[in-house]
């Protein structure tokens, strides 16, 4: 795969993640702050807020949204920016090397790390009502549209970055420098 073929789906399958109300992928660091912040405004409100219950109540939010669903909806989706004849061997090949189940326990711990008790409870009032049901089937489709969008927009950039890669500005007042034609290759 070409390196601008691969830097195309790496910006796709981020923009598409980027939209997911679960996020698929958290660093330690970004789980940990908000964490001791909610715990505090928890405990001045009067509500009970431990793991477990936090953790009990991701379980019940991940039942009803399931991380795996969502991450095959996602290559699906990238596999669709792979040329036909690779497509379906692109999927397996992902899917076959993707560790779903510890995907999923990740996601619950991280869920249960970053959201609160009522906004655990919220969102499982929500995700398991008819009209959550209804805006989550949306969302595909929403972010199918935005995603080409988006990648119509990189591809664009990349074309500019590509056959225009001159800055007429000096490089010290220059806003932002594309990529070099190295970077994209021939």
């Amino acid at each position: 795969m070409s390196p601008k073929r691969l830097l195309s789906l790496i910006l796709v399958s981020t923009a598409l993640a980027g939209g997911a109300s679960l996020s698929y992928a958290q660093t330690d660091a970004a789980v940990s702050e908000p964490v001791a912040e909610k715990e505090a405004v928890a405990q001045t409100a009067g509500d009970t807020d431990t793991m477990e219950e936090r953790l009990a109540l991701s379980r019940e939010l991940h039942d009803i949204r399931r991380v795996k669903d969502k991450i095959l909806k996602d290559i699906d989706a990238i596999s669709r920016s792979v040329p036909a004849l690779e497509r379906e061997d692109f999927k397996i090949y992902i899917e076959t090397h993707m560790d779903f189940d510890d995907l999923e326990q990740k996601s619950i711990r991280y869920a249960a790390e970053t959201f609160t008790v009522p906004e655990l409870k919220a969102m499982i009032a929500y995700f398991g009502s008819d009209v959550g049901k209804s805006a989550e089937a949306k969302t595909e489709a929403y972010g199918t549209r935005l995603g080409q969008d988006i990648q119509a927009q990189i591809d664009k950039a990349l074309m500019a970055a590509k056959f225009d890669n001159v800055n007429t500005l000096p490089h010290s007042e220059a806003p932002q420098r594309g990529p070099t034609r190295d970077m994209l290759g021939n």
